[in-house]
């Protein structure tokens, strides 16, 4: 196959990163310390009393929750904002090289900082019956962060951040309610928390993000980029599987809700204790 001239990539710096994933540490220790605050000042100090090792338990989950909402309530609105103000939703790949600069620049550096510390804090965090399904996924993520900004194609990066970043804080948000026992705005954030996962992660991932980079894979392996092509390809569908994975549990919840009835408390599938 003839190769056409290989476009000059721009370099990025990933110094930032420096300051950025220790600042990670310090943000969530900070975090957790008000959630506990948030935790204890809500439930009656006899109820922790009586049950200190349950309740226990389900302030780490609380913190947990309370740490991702705040990162994703940041990073979410950043990458959708870095999306439409930049205007190529529809054409990612019309321009390539694409500079790696401006807001999206520092999406990538937050989303790079949060998935390599949380690679690291997952093995002391509250483990749950996904955790081989969870490190791959934080596996993939940085490879395919670090792959689409090292060689410029961070329009398609940063649709994908947007497109998986927006249902996270309606999860958390919900998770952290029912960890305190307030069923109906658990339950209304858990309905929200659906649709912005199966619309964005099922329907749109696949259309705007798989079958354009199968429709330019010609291109690129003309360019000379054959090899990052297919690890960047196989990266997506490992993702698109993770979320099929995550979507039928998802709606296994759902269902057990609907038959359970309006009160009944949401059961995290992924524990016996959510």
């Amino acid at each position: 196959m003839e190769t056409d001239d290989l476009p000059a990539l721009r370099p990025v710096s990933y110094l930032p990163l420096l300051v950025l994933v220790p600042s990670m540490c310090v943000a969530r220790l900070a975090a957790e310390q008000l959630a506990s605050l948030i935790f204890h000042s809500y439930l009656p100090a006899a109820l922790i009393n009586k049950k200190k090792r349950r309740v226990r338990f389900t302030l780490q989950k609380f913190q947990e929750s309370f740490w991702k909402l705040l990162f994703y309530s940041v990073s979410s609105p950043l990458a959708i904002h870095a999306v439409y103000s930049g205007g190529f939703l529809y054409t990612p790949y019309d321009t390539f090289p694409d500079p790696v600069e401006g807001m999206v620049y520092w999406v990538y550096m937050l989303e790079i900082s949060f998935y390599s510390w949380l690679s690291v804090s997952m093995f002391w965090d509250v483990r749950r019956k996904d955790f081989l399904q969870m490190a791959v996924h934080h596996f993939v993520t940085l490879a395919l962060l670090y792959m689409s900004c090292s060689w410029n194609c961070s329009r398609i990066g940063v649709i994908v951040i947007a497109l998986h970043d927006i249902a996270d804080p309606f999860l958390e948000a919900g998770k952290m309610f029912n960890y305190l026992q307030l069923e109906k705005p658990a339950s209304v954030l858990f309905g929200i928390f659906i649709a912005l996962f199966y619309i964005p992660r099922l329907l749109v991932f696949p259309v705007l993000v798989l079958w354009p980079t199968h429709h330019h894979s010609d291109r690129f392996m003309r360019l000379g980029f054959s090899e990052i092509l297919y690890m960047c390809c196989g990266s997506l569908w490992v993702l698109l599987g993770l979320n099929v994975y995550w979507a039928r549990g998802i709606g296994n919840v759902a269902l057990s809700k609907l038959r359970a009835g309006a009160g009944a408390p949401l059961k995290d599938w992924r524990s016996d204790s959510d």
